[in-house]
């Protein structure tokens, strides 16, 4: 009896001092997980059903609120590193404007001679119109006149001109009060070649631009000088703001400004400031000014909001992009390479900032490594995995 139990007590003995941690195929009980899924736990090596990401050992997942990714995961998520350094920043100021019709660029076309409009190309406004395109057909007694005359001295110069140039003079004085009316050079030399006056003489666009009025009808007398149409172009267009004493001293004619155009996104489009008024608006304290707004593509509409960003001072201080402040809740933060394909969240304190840059005033120092693209991913893959708070 005594020996059984001294027997059992050195198998106790035994099977406390034996090794643990490994199966009986000598493996390691460590499992292994997906960094980006951490649900995805498996015994042995493997790829996330998921992502397809290799898995790694649990213990290499990060410690800390760290994130542990391996070079393929790093090139999926297109995580980039930068350093912190120095640059040049400022304040920015937003001002509220609108977009206005360039008025040098605006065409009010009238009719060159008195008559009678038989066709109409343009009816419509808002359509566009190249600088050339047809716009009216007129039959007029007065252009057919000065046809008649044309064709008289030049008749005049075939019969009695020779060596006289006096003859050749008076031609060329009746070409160009045809041209001068608004015959084209094409119509005047069709009017030679073929010697007959024409009835109805079509006019061209002298711009190009949008048809923003249509003052005539067909069959319509007008007189000369009548208006017909008004074009207006729409490269560049202007766009006009208000300023208050403090903010004039930050913008002066010549300047860039960032101008972001209602519903185009976020994306800045670079303005020259063209004009300042140079007195405040009568009974107020306001001061307008006016910017040129690209738009080759004629993609922004005279009346459309916009916000104008004006730049205030410069000064050397320790930035990022700021696509590398990730904003929460509780502040903001930005993850810093630690090690190989480790990455840990860092609390940063932030000061001016641009379109592009934020200034960082506690947090980080110069030279450290700074995720500037995937840092979202980063946050959302911690939050998932620790349900951690920054």
């Amino acid at each position: 009896m005594n020996r059984l139990l001294i027997s059992g007590f050195l198998l106790i003995v035994m099977a406390a001092c034996a090794p643990v941690g490994h199966n009986e195929a000598g493996h390691s009980h460590d499992p292994y997980t997906c960094p980006m899924h951490p649900q995805i736990v498996q015994e042995g090596p493997g790829t996330c059903p998921i992502c397809f990401m290799d898995l790694v050992p649990a213990s290499q997942t990060g410690i800390n609120g760290e994130i542990v990714l391996s070079q393929q995961q790093m090139e999926l998520a297109d995580i980039k590193v930068e350093q912190v350094g120095l640059d040049g920043i400022g304040s920015t100021t937003r001002l509220s404007g609108t977009l206005t019709s360039n008025q040098e660029l605006t065409h009010m076309i009238s009719s060159r001679v008195p008559g009678r409009i038989q066709k109409l190309k343009v009816r419509a406004t808002g359509r566009y119109i190249s600088k050339g395109a047809p716009l009216y057909e007129i039959y007029s007694e007065e252009l057919l006149a000065l046809q008649n005359e044309y064709l008289m001295m030049l008749e005049q110069n075939r019969q009695l001109g020779g060596g006289n140039d006096k003859y050749a003079s008076f031609v060329e004085a009746a070409r160009k009060k045809l041209l001068l009316y608004g015959m084209t050079p094409a119509q005047t030399k069709q009017l030679t070649e073929t010697g007959m006056p024409l009835s109805e003489i079509t006019f061209l666009a002298p711009a190009s631009g949008v048809v923003t009025e249509v003052l005539v009808s067909e069959g319509q007398y007008v007189s000369e000088g009548s208006p017909l149409y008004k074009l207006e172009g729409l490269n560049p267009l202007w766009v006009e703001a208000e300023l208050y004493p403090r903010e004039a001293a930050m913008v002066k004619q010549g300047d860039q400004v960032q101008i972001i155009v209602n519903g185009f996104g976020n994306e800045p489009v670079t303005g020259n400031v063209i004009f300042m008024n140079p007195e405040y608006r009568t009974g107020t304290q306001i001061i307008t000014f006016r910017a040129a707004l690209p738009n080759p593509d004629g993609n922004f509409i005279p009346g459309t909001q916009a916000s104008i960003f004006l730049a205030n001072g410069n000064q050397e201080a320790l930035t990022l992009p700021s696509n590398a402040v990730i904003r929460s809740e509780d502040g903001a933060h930005a993850w810093v390479k630690t090690g190989e394909g480790t990455f840990e969240p860092r609390v940063v304190k932030t000061g001016m900032e641009t379109f592009s840059s934020v200034e960082i005033l506690e947090g980080l120092r110069k030279g450290d490594s700074v995720v500037v693209s995937g840092a979202y991913l980063l946050y959302s893959e911690l939050v998932l995995k620790a349900g951690m708070k920054m």
